[in-house]
């Protein structure tokens, strides 16, 4: 878990995403799979030319280029300070410990999970 106002990792692209053989333009998000991939290579090499779906040479702060074991290997989760700050310090030592029940083996699990699905 992740607990603070930490950075975060910006990826930048161009991609076909509905396979249609053409460009479906420029895309900038935040990736937390950044932090979760500790065996993959990530770069800056391209950046954008204006306001113009392309991807030139050069570098501009945001990755672009995602190789090797690019799976994850470890989980994470945030917890921004903001959504605790003023707040009973309980609240975190709830959260801290219902994620070591958790792992630990003393938190029944429903065997259920909530995937977000980002489908631009």
């Amino acid at each position: 878990m992740l607990i603070g106002n930490l950075p975060v990792a910006w990826f930048q692209m161009i991609n076909d995403f509905n396979n249609s053989g053409g460009n479906d333009g420029y895309e900038e998000f935040p990736s937390d799979l950044y932090f979760m991939d500790l065996d993959g290579s990530w770069l800056d090499n391209l950046e954008r030319y204006g306001n113009r779906d392309s991807l030139v040479p050069g570098t501009d702060g945001i990755f672009d280029t995602h190789f090797g074991d690019v799976g994850p290997e470890i989980g994470i989760s945030r917890m921004p300070v903001h959504r605790i700050s003023g707040r009973d310090d309980s609240l975190l030592l709830l959260v801290l410990e219902r994620g070591h029940a958790w792992r630990t083996g003393t938190l029944p699990s429903s065997g259920r999970g909530l995937t977000y699905i980002d489908d631009d």
